[in-house]
Protein backbone atom coordinates (compact mmCIF):
# COMPACT_ATOMS: atom_id res chain seq x y z
CA UNK A 1 0.00 0.00 0.00
CA UNK A 2 1.39 3.20 -1.27
CA UNK A 3 -0.15 6.68 0.15
CA UNK A 4 1.60 8.88 -2.62
CA UNK A 5 -1.47 11.41 -2.42
CA UNK A 6 -4.94 12.11 -1.79
CA UNK A 7 -6.11 13.34 -5.38
CA UNK A 8 -7.83 10.82 -7.80
CA UNK A 9 -4.85 10.46 -9.93
CA UNK A 10 -2.15 10.12 -7.78
CA UNK A 11 0.26 7.14 -7.35
CA UNK A 12 0.88 3.63 -9.06
CA UNK A 13 -2.58 1.96 -8.86
CA UNK A 14 -4.61 5.20 -10.09
CA UNK A 15 -2.04 6.27 -12.94
CA UNK A 16 -2.28 2.77 -14.11
CA UNK A 17 -5.70 2.17 -14.10
CA UNK A 18 -6.50 5.44 -15.52
CA UNK A 19 -4.36 4.88 -18.36
CA UNK A 20 -4.87 2.19 -19.35
CA UNK A 21 -8.52 2.62 -20.44
CA UNK A 22 -7.47 5.97 -22.10
CA UNK A 23 -4.73 4.25 -24.21
CA UNK A 24 -7.57 1.48 -24.99
CA UNK A 25 -9.65 4.32 -25.67
CA UNK A 26 -6.96 6.35 -27.73
CA UNK A 27 -6.50 3.46 -30.34
CA UNK A 28 -10.42 3.14 -31.02
CA UNK A 29 -11.62 0.31 -28.24
CA UNK A 30 -15.30 0.13 -27.51
CA UNK A 31 -16.83 0.56 -23.68
CA UNK A 32 -17.26 -3.60 -24.22
CA UNK A 33 -14.12 -3.45 -24.94
CA UNK A 34 -12.61 -1.77 -21.88
CA UNK A 35 -14.32 -3.55 -19.62
CA UNK A 36 -12.88 -6.96 -20.91
CA UNK A 37 -9.44 -5.59 -21.05
CA UNK A 38 -9.42 -3.27 -17.62
CA UNK A 39 -11.95 -6.30 -15.84
CA UNK A 40 -14.52 -4.08 -13.00
CA UNK A 41 -15.23 -4.55 -10.34
CA UNK A 42 -12.23 -6.24 -8.82
CA UNK A 43 -12.74 -6.09 -5.25
CA UNK A 44 -11.33 -9.63 -4.26
CA UNK A 45 -8.05 -8.73 -6.30
CA UNK A 46 -7.30 -5.51 -3.82
CA UNK A 47 -7.51 -4.73 -0.68
CA UNK A 48 -10.08 -1.94 0.34
CA UNK A 49 -7.68 0.88 0.42
CA UNK A 50 -6.00 -0.23 -3.03
CA UNK A 51 -9.69 -0.99 -4.23
CA UNK A 52 -10.92 2.53 -3.70
CA UNK A 53 -8.28 4.01 -5.98
CA UNK A 54 -8.97 1.44 -8.69
CA UNK A 55 -12.33 2.17 -8.66
CA UNK A 56 -12.17 5.81 -8.29
CA UNK A 57 -9.46 6.40 -11.02
CA UNK A 58 -11.52 3.74 -13.37
CA UNK A 59 -14.55 5.66 -12.56
CA UNK A 60 -12.95 9.04 -13.75
CA UNK A 61 -11.56 8.05 -16.63
CA UNK A 62 -14.78 6.05 -17.81
CA UNK A 63 -17.20 9.77 -17.07
CA UNK A 64 -14.58 11.44 -18.86
CA UNK A 65 -14.77 9.19 -22.24
CA UNK A 66 -18.61 9.03 -22.13
CA UNK A 67 -18.58 5.63 -21.05
CA UNK A 68 -19.87 5.92 -17.45
CA UNK A 69 -22.69 3.36 -15.98
CA UNK A 70 -24.84 2.82 -13.39
CA UNK A 71 -23.24 -0.05 -11.81
CA UNK A 72 -19.64 1.80 -11.69
CA UNK A 73 -21.56 4.93 -10.17
CA UNK A 74 -23.20 2.53 -7.17
CA UNK A 75 -19.62 1.01 -6.84
CA UNK A 76 -17.98 4.33 -6.15
CA UNK A 77 -20.55 4.66 -3.59
CA UNK A 78 -19.86 1.60 -2.03
CA UNK A 79 -16.18 2.43 -1.24
CA UNK A 80 -16.83 5.64 -0.36
CA UNK A 81 -18.84 5.09 2.54
CA UNK A 82 -16.71 2.56 3.08
CA UNK A 83 -14.17 5.28 3.96
CA UNK A 84 -10.69 3.19 3.64
CA UNK A 85 -8.69 5.99 2.09
CA UNK A 86 -9.72 8.42 4.60
CA UNK A 87 -9.35 6.28 7.24
CA UNK A 88 -6.02 5.29 6.70
CA UNK A 89 -5.03 9.04 5.06
CA UNK A 90 -6.30 10.44 8.79
CA UNK A 91 -4.44 7.45 10.78
CA UNK A 92 -1.12 7.22 8.62
CA UNK A 93 -0.56 11.16 8.00
CA UNK A 94 -3.42 13.47 10.33
CA UNK A 95 -7.05 14.33 10.01
CA UNK A 96 -6.62 17.48 7.65
CA UNK A 97 -4.76 14.82 4.97
CA UNK A 98 -8.48 12.68 5.21
CA UNK A 99 -10.39 15.51 5.45
CA UNK A 100 -8.15 16.36 1.93
CA UNK A 101 -9.32 12.78 0.40
CA UNK A 102 -12.87 13.36 1.34
CA UNK A 103 -13.03 16.78 -0.15
CA UNK A 104 -12.00 14.53 -3.63
CA UNK A 105 -13.75 12.13 -3.18
CA UNK A 106 -16.90 14.10 -2.91
CA UNK A 107 -15.69 16.45 -6.27
CA UNK A 108 -15.48 13.05 -8.08
CA UNK A 109 -19.31 11.95 -6.74
CA UNK A 110 -20.37 15.13 -7.83
CA UNK A 111 -18.43 14.76 -11.57
CA UNK A 112 -19.97 11.22 -12.08
CA UNK A 113 -23.46 12.00 -11.15
CA UNK A 114 -23.74 14.65 -13.52
CA UNK A 115 -23.97 14.64 -17.19
CA UNK A 116 -21.10 15.22 -18.89
CA UNK A 117 -20.97 17.89 -21.45
CA UNK A 118 -17.44 17.80 -23.15
CA UNK A 119 -16.60 14.29 -23.32
CA UNK A 120 -12.94 13.80 -24.35
CA UNK A 121 -12.50 13.07 -27.71
CA UNK A 122 -10.01 10.55 -28.70
CA UNK A 123 -6.61 11.34 -29.13
CA UNK A 124 -4.29 10.54 -32.51
CA UNK A 125 -0.34 10.72 -31.73
CA UNK A 126 2.08 11.90 -34.23
CA UNK A 127 4.39 8.97 -34.97
CA UNK A 128 8.39 9.67 -36.22
CA UNK A 129 8.47 7.60 -39.20
CA UNK A 130 12.24 8.32 -40.00
CA UNK A 131 14.67 7.29 -37.15
CA UNK A 132 18.17 9.67 -37.16
CA UNK A 133 19.75 6.35 -36.03
CA UNK A 134 18.59 2.17 -36.46
CA UNK A 135 18.52 -0.16 -34.10
CA UNK A 136 21.52 -2.00 -33.58
CA UNK A 137 24.20 0.99 -34.46
CA UNK A 138 27.15 1.56 -32.90
CA UNK A 139 27.76 5.16 -32.38
CA UNK A 140 31.20 6.27 -31.42
CA UNK A 141 31.85 9.80 -29.69
CA UNK A 142 34.44 12.20 -27.79
CA UNK A 143 34.01 12.88 -24.36
CA UNK A 144 36.33 15.56 -22.69
CA UNK A 145 38.93 13.39 -22.16
CA UNK A 146 39.41 13.26 -26.36
CA UNK A 147 38.93 9.37 -26.03
CA UNK A 148 36.62 7.76 -28.32
CA UNK A 149 33.35 6.22 -26.21
CA UNK A 150 30.48 3.69 -27.66
CA UNK A 151 27.80 3.35 -27.09
CA UNK A 152 24.78 1.13 -29.15
CA UNK A 153 21.16 1.90 -29.89
CA UNK A 154 19.14 -1.04 -28.17
CA UNK A 155 15.82 -0.04 -29.24
CA UNK A 156 13.71 2.78 -30.15
CA UNK A 157 9.97 3.46 -28.64
CA UNK A 158 7.10 5.26 -29.44
CA UNK A 159 4.30 5.80 -26.47
CA UNK A 160 1.39 8.79 -26.47
CA UNK A 161 3.77 11.19 -28.64
CA UNK A 162 6.76 10.53 -27.82
CA UNK A 163 9.95 8.83 -29.34
CA UNK A 164 12.69 7.14 -27.22
CA UNK A 165 16.13 6.12 -28.11
CA UNK A 166 17.13 3.47 -25.52
CA UNK A 167 21.26 3.43 -26.07
CA UNK A 168 23.17 0.87 -24.18
CA UNK A 169 26.34 1.53 -22.06
CA UNK A 170 29.79 -0.08 -23.91
CA UNK A 171 32.66 -0.32 -22.48
CA UNK A 172 35.05 0.77 -24.95
CA UNK A 173 37.63 3.51 -25.31
CA UNK A 174 40.19 4.24 -27.61
CA UNK A 175 42.08 7.45 -28.74
CA UNK A 176 41.19 6.03 -32.52
CA UNK A 177 38.14 5.37 -33.85
CA UNK A 178 36.99 2.16 -32.67
CA UNK A 179 35.86 -1.02 -35.14
CA UNK A 180 32.66 -3.23 -35.34
CA UNK A 181 35.36 -5.89 -34.43
CA UNK A 182 36.42 -4.18 -31.43
CA UNK A 183 33.11 -3.26 -29.94
CA UNK A 184 32.10 -7.12 -30.34
CA UNK A 185 35.03 -7.87 -28.59
CA UNK A 186 34.11 -5.34 -25.22
CA UNK A 187 31.60 -5.29 -22.60
CA UNK A 188 28.10 -4.14 -22.55
CA UNK A 189 26.39 -3.23 -18.97
CA UNK A 190 23.35 -4.97 -17.72
CA UNK A 191 22.53 -6.98 -15.28
CA UNK A 192 21.00 -10.36 -14.06
CA UNK A 193 17.52 -10.36 -13.10
CA UNK A 194 16.80 -13.42 -10.75
CA UNK A 195 13.17 -14.33 -13.00
CA UNK A 196 12.20 -16.83 -9.89
CA UNK A 197 11.50 -19.35 -12.34
CA UNK A 198 13.33 -22.65 -11.58
CA UNK A 199 14.45 -21.57 -8.11
CA UNK A 200 13.41 -23.48 -4.95
CA UNK A 201 11.32 -20.51 -3.22
CA UNK A 202 9.97 -22.84 -0.94
CA UNK A 203 12.92 -22.95 0.98
CA UNK A 204 14.15 -19.26 0.26
CA UNK A 205 11.11 -18.35 2.10
CA UNK A 206 11.51 -20.71 4.73
CA UNK A 207 14.83 -19.54 6.01
CA UNK A 208 13.16 -16.86 7.48
CA UNK A 209 13.81 -13.03 8.03
CA UNK A 210 16.52 -13.16 10.88
CA UNK A 211 18.20 -16.27 8.84
CA UNK A 212 18.02 -14.01 5.35
CA UNK A 213 19.57 -11.23 7.15
CA UNK A 214 22.71 -13.24 8.12
CA UNK A 215 23.33 -14.45 4.43
CA UNK A 216 22.92 -10.78 3.24
CA UNK A 217 19.74 -10.11 2.68
CA UNK A 218 16.61 -11.45 0.21
CA UNK A 219 17.88 -9.62 -3.11
CA UNK A 220 21.41 -11.48 -2.44
CA UNK A 221 19.86 -14.65 -1.69
CA UNK A 222 18.21 -14.38 -4.54
CA UNK A 223 21.15 -13.42 -6.55
CA UNK A 224 23.08 -16.74 -5.97
CA UNK A 225 19.94 -18.39 -6.33
CA UNK A 226 19.71 -17.46 -9.78
CA UNK A 227 23.64 -17.80 -10.93
CA UNK A 228 22.84 -21.44 -9.65
CA UNK A 229 20.13 -22.07 -11.13
CA UNK A 230 20.48 -19.87 -14.33
CA UNK A 231 17.04 -18.38 -13.17
CA UNK A 232 17.83 -15.33 -14.49
CA UNK A 233 16.62 -12.35 -16.81
CA UNK A 234 19.04 -10.34 -18.71
CA UNK A 235 18.73 -6.37 -18.00
CA UNK A 236 20.38 -4.30 -20.23
CA UNK A 237 21.63 -0.52 -18.84
CA UNK A 238 20.06 2.06 -20.89
CA UNK A 239 20.21 5.93 -21.58
CA UNK A 240 17.26 6.54 -22.67
CA UNK A 241 16.78 10.37 -25.13
CA UNK A 242 13.45 11.97 -26.74
CA UNK A 243 13.69 12.56 -30.80
CA UNK A 244 13.05 16.38 -29.90
CA UNK A 245 15.96 16.35 -27.72
CA UNK A 246 18.40 13.76 -30.10
CA UNK A 247 17.81 15.97 -33.43
CA UNK A 248 19.78 18.43 -32.07
CA UNK A 249 22.91 16.70 -31.56
CA UNK A 250 23.09 13.90 -33.74
CA UNK A 251 26.23 15.12 -35.89
CA UNK A 252 28.54 14.70 -32.08
CA UNK A 253 28.17 10.59 -33.40
CA UNK A 254 29.72 8.38 -35.60
CA UNK A 255 28.42 5.62 -37.03
CA UNK A 256 30.99 2.91 -36.82
CA UNK A 257 29.08 -0.34 -37.89
CA UNK A 258 25.91 -2.57 -36.85
CA UNK A 259 25.33 -5.53 -34.65
CA UNK A 260 22.27 -7.78 -34.62
CA UNK A 261 21.51 -7.55 -30.50
CA UNK A 262 19.43 -10.86 -29.24
CA UNK A 263 16.10 -9.45 -28.42
CA UNK A 264 16.12 -9.68 -25.31
CA UNK A 265 18.57 -7.10 -24.77
CA UNK A 266 16.33 -4.57 -26.62
CA UNK A 267 13.29 -4.86 -23.76
CA UNK A 268 14.46 -5.06 -20.30
CA UNK A 269 16.88 -3.36 -17.99
CA UNK A 270 17.51 0.10 -15.99
CA UNK A 271 17.02 3.27 -18.17
CA UNK A 272 18.42 6.72 -16.99
CA UNK A 273 16.59 10.10 -18.82
CA UNK A 274 18.44 12.70 -20.55
CA UNK A 275 17.88 16.04 -22.74
CA UNK A 276 21.06 16.85 -23.72
CA UNK A 277 24.90 15.13 -25.20
CA UNK A 278 26.05 15.89 -21.56
CA UNK A 279 23.40 14.48 -19.83
CA UNK A 280 23.53 11.30 -22.14
CA UNK A 281 27.08 10.49 -22.23
CA UNK A 282 27.62 11.62 -18.46
CA UNK A 283 27.93 7.75 -17.56
CA UNK A 284 30.36 7.18 -19.93
CA UNK A 285 32.93 9.22 -18.19
CA UNK A 286 33.25 6.50 -15.90
CA UNK A 287 31.50 3.24 -16.23
CA UNK A 288 33.75 0.93 -13.75
CA UNK A 289 32.01 3.53 -11.28
CA UNK A 290 28.79 3.50 -12.64
CA UNK A 291 28.92 0.06 -12.53
CA UNK A 292 29.59 -0.27 -8.84
CA UNK A 293 27.86 2.07 -7.35
CA UNK A 294 24.37 1.05 -9.22
CA UNK A 295 25.58 -2.66 -8.78
CA UNK A 296 25.79 -3.49 -12.14
CA UNK A 297 27.49 -6.26 -13.71
CA UNK A 298 28.67 -6.79 -17.33
CA UNK A 299 27.92 -8.90 -20.46
CA UNK A 300 30.53 -9.80 -23.36
CA UNK A 301 28.86 -8.28 -26.47
CA UNK A 302 29.39 -10.87 -28.92
CA UNK A 303 27.65 -13.56 -25.72
CA UNK A 304 24.66 -10.79 -26.83
CA UNK A 305 24.66 -11.31 -30.50
CA UNK A 306 21.96 -13.34 -32.77
CA UNK A 307 24.94 -15.13 -34.53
Amino acid sequence: MATDGVKIIDGDTANDTYWNIMDLYDSGATSETIRTQVPFPQPDYYDDFDYEIYTTAYALAMWEIGFITEDIVQEVKIVIDKGACVKIWTEEHDAKSGKVRQKELDKLWNKITSENTKVRKRKKYKQIDKFLFDINDILAFKLADKYFHVTILLNVTQYRGECTYKFGKILCKSQTLPTTEEVKNSQIVGRKIPSGFGMDMTSILAMGFEELQKQGGIDVVLKREAERTSSYEIGISMAGIDHRELINFTDMFTKVGNLNLKEVCKQMGSLSGASTFEELTREFKDLDNYIKVFQEGTFEVKDMLNE
